[in-house]
């Protein structure tokens, strides 16, 4: 008999969903996270008991107790954000970030995209929107209401030379595909020569590489499975889904993510053989991000100006986080006799939101500015819209990731007095309707957009 330690312990995201032999556990497939300390997975039942409560001298004080039902599997763990280049931008996370942001899995061949004649350029206005014909050499298996991402496109906001925000509307024949622009997240002056096309949530250039919440309207996320192999024993977690990931900025700390969500069940696979793994990389090394370095973007949009432009503030934060919530609700049977466990999950509505600290610092366009600014404006509007982004690592570093949320409604920031008196900025991200012509920006929010968050890793 042997005890198992923690400290010995390595984790694996495997994109088969419920491996039942190692040989479905390869190198394509499961791929090491480097997780911290502090990780934890378990499985709970829940029990009805029974108790009997009679007068008289011998009474019966009886109890008798049933397992009803097998709660789903709950996971946690934190990892770095770890950036690095090998060709493309890359994280060891990726998999993580494309699980939690839309059912399509990461495409395996991402250097080898489709390219595709034609062109789409913004020009003109109408209710639906903005859209552009390509013409591809296939389908590939896309679909209407899928999320696409396009690259080779100029006029971006933020550093990235491509966006994800683009959903398929036809496909007249199998050698075309319309998309739609009209979610697009700050189209000034946009055109494309030659666009390429990648399914999935996680996008990779040679410059950069980023993730959006445009392919997250749906029921069921991507379905995935985690392996912890401790010491000499294997614990599988089957169709797992990511309920959430939290980034918090200790000033203190290196920039990491909390991850949670959950599994249907946790199997001892202590058993299986012929697994391999893709191991952390180690050439090129990816690389730790301190927090101390962090800088915000914090741009008014009302007005409504093109979302790149009105009062910027200068807001040096001393800590916060940012928290991406899917509110993911198991459903399980209540049948008399045995042990129910979970039949499936549906994803609630999607919350972004988190908050800012800072100090509290007189001046017009300083934490005390913005305060007024947003105090002065309840009386005419319930809508506070800005421009948040979060540049983790610094905004003038070359390795940085960065957070963007093109609308946000932020609440009254609130004032802590202490030693140095603070405040602190709490937001929450919100969709938004795109261009309404090429050089204006509606900044209308949109309950049905998904176009309020885009993750963008950036390294040389």
């Amino acid at each position: 008999m042997a005890v198992n330690l923690s400290r010995n312990t390595k984790v694996y995201f495997c994109t088969v969903a419920a491996p039942t032999a190692g040989t479905q556990i390869t190198s394509a497939t499961a791929f090491e996270l480097q997780v911290l300390d502090g990780y934890t997975f378990t499985q709970n039942t829940e029990q009805q008991t029974i108790n009997l409560s009679e007068a008289g001298t011998s009474p019966i004080r009886g109890e008798r107790s049933f397992n009803s039902k097998l709660n789903p599997v709950d996971w946690s763990f934190s990892t770095y954000i770890r950036p690095y280049k090998s060709t493309n931008v890359l994280a060891p996370e990726r998999f993580l970030w494309n699980a939690l942001l839309g059912a399509k899995p990461v495409q395996a061949t991402p250097q080898t995209r489709q390219t595709c004649s034609g062109t789409a350029t913004i020009s003109g206005t109408t209710a639906a929107g903005f859209f552009s014909t390509v013409t591809t050499t296939a389908a590939h298996g896309l679909a209407v209401g899928d999320a696409i991402n396009v690259s080779a496109i100029t006029g971006l906001s933020g550093s990235s030379t491509g966006n994800g925000t683009f959903r398929i509307t036809a496909i007249p024949t199998t050698a075309q595909i319309t998309y739609s622009l009209d979610t697009f997240v700050s189209p000034t002056g946009i055109s494309a020569t030659a666009p390429q096309l990648l399914t999935g949530q996680w996008y990779e250039t040679t410059t950069s590489a980023f993730t959006t919440a445009q392919g997250s309207n749906v029921n069921q996320l991507q379905a995935f499975s985690l392996i912890f192999s401790v010491d000499n024993t294997l614990y599988v977690i089957d169709n797992c889904a990511i309920n959430q990931a939290d980034i918090s900025f200790d000033l203190n700390g290196i920039a990491m993510i909390a991850w949670t969500g959950f599994g249907t069940k946790l199997q001892d696979r202590t058993a299986f053989t012929g697994q391999a793994y893709t191991v952390f990389p180690t050439s090129p090394v990816p690389q730790f991000i301190t927090n101390k370095l962090s800088t915000t973007s914090l741009i008014s949009k009302l007005g409504g100006n093109d979302g790149t432009t009105g009062t910027t503030y200068t807001v040096p934060i001393t800590g916060g986080n940012i928290t991406i919530n899917n509110n993911i609700e198991y459903l399980t049977p209540e049948v008399l006799g045995a042990v129910n466990t979970p039949i499936g999950y549906f994803a609630g509505s999607r919350q972004i939101s988190g908050a800012l600290n800072a100090y509290l610092k007189t001046g017009a366009t300083e934490s005390a500015g913005l305060m007024t600014d947003i105090l002065s404006n309840l009386a005419s509007t319930s809508e506070t819209k800005y421009r948040l982004q979060v540049e983790i690592g610094g905004a003038s570093n070359t390795t940085r990731v960065e957070v963007l949320m093109p609308y946000c409604q932020l609440q009254v920031p609130t004032v802590d007095v202490q030693d140095v008196v603070s405040t602190t900025i709490n937001f929450t991200a919100q969709g938004g309707k795109g261009a309404s012509s090429a050089t204006a920006f509606d900044q209308n929010y949109a309950i049905e957009a998904t176009n309020n968050l885009t993750v963008t890793y950036i390294t040389p």
